[in-house]
């Protein structure tokens, strides 16, 4: 069983994941829950790919690091509110801006 919770819970992200994994979806409050789907990597990946697809760029899928099971869906200013800060480039998540800006500083300047 995987968890998905939304930050901005919105229909039209609710029927993405119903397009995604079909009839074993069911909803419990403020989170989706997938009760036949194990694989945690898969399901971001599929959840990434169709996002994507559909052009919802300003929201990401992140794991949660406390509960293996749980993905979340997040609007990516809310992760910053949350202390956390994605690399534009790479959606890599670091802990603070001054990190995220020498990241991408590498990125900007070519070295990796």
């Amino acid at each position: 069983m995987i968890r998905i919770v939304i930050s901005r819970y919105c229909d039209e992200l609710k029927q993405v994941v119903f397009d995604v994994f079909g009839s074993q979806v069911s909803i419990d409050k403020q989170s989706i829950i997938l009760s036949d789907e194990t694989e945690v990597q898969k399901a971001k990946q599929a959840l990434e790919r169709v996002l994507s697809e559909r052009r919802f760029e300003d929201y990401i899928v992140a794991e949660n690091t406390e509960d293996p099971t749980e993905l979340a869906i997040l609007k990516k200013g809310d992760i910053e509110q949350l202390g956390l800060y994605l690399c534009s480039f790479c959606m890599m998540v670091f802990n603070s801006e001054v990190e995220r800006n020498l990241h991408q500083r590498v990125h900007y300047f070519g070295f990796a």
